[in-house]
């Protein structure tokens, strides 16, 4: 039988295992949580990106969200590749330039909606300048409140990451 012929074809199912399940719930402590920052690590093909895209999907209707592969990337073309998930295809001369954009943009979500969230891949693969860059972002505050959500992917342990000199600030 054809699969048109078994209804098959307007049926969008998607079988979620606990565990999946379990992490996009985790990921949703991030739009609620005081610090807004969720770490997630495990094995290479174990879900993470899956979970953070089926995350994104669900929310991004409701707040400005960017997904972002971090690894490899060097500072300028991490924030450059921010801004342009965000919306932003501008083509500025300094790093400080591009972190004063975002620090706006970041600013006026804020005070208009909720702050925007940022779902970086690969963070253990990430240049320590570009951790700190994210660190800085994610510091900023609005009227008492942290202006990014920040979700983390990693496939190695990332203890050693939040606990280096860049993360003081977001780890506490």
């Amino acid at each position: 039988m054809h699969a048109d012929g078994a209804g098959l074809r307007e049926q969008r199912t998607f079988v979620r295992y606990r565990s999946q399940q379990d992490a996009i719930n985790f990921l949703g402590t991030v739009l609620t949580d005081e610090r807004g920052v969720a770490l997630l690590y495990g094995p290479k093909s174990s879900g993470k990106s899956v979970a953070a895209n089926q995350f994104v999907r669900q929310i991004q209707s409701s707040l400005a969200v960017a997904l972002v592969d971090g690894a490899r990337m060097r500072t300028p073309e991490l924030l450059t590749k921010i801004l342009e998930e965000f919306g932003y295809h501008v083509a500025l001369s300094s790093t400080d330039e591009m972190l004063n954009m975002l620090h706006v943009f970041l600013a006026q979500q804020t005070r208009s909606n909720q702050a925007p969230l940022l779902v970086l891949e690969n963070v253990g693969s990430m240049f320590p300048g570009a951790l700190g860059a994210i660190c800085k972002l994610a510091t900023l505050t609005v009227n008492g409140r942290y202006a990014l959500r920040l979700v983390l992917l990693s496939n190695r342990s990332i203890e050693r990451i939040v606990k280096s000199p860049s993360m003081t600030s977001v780890a506490q």
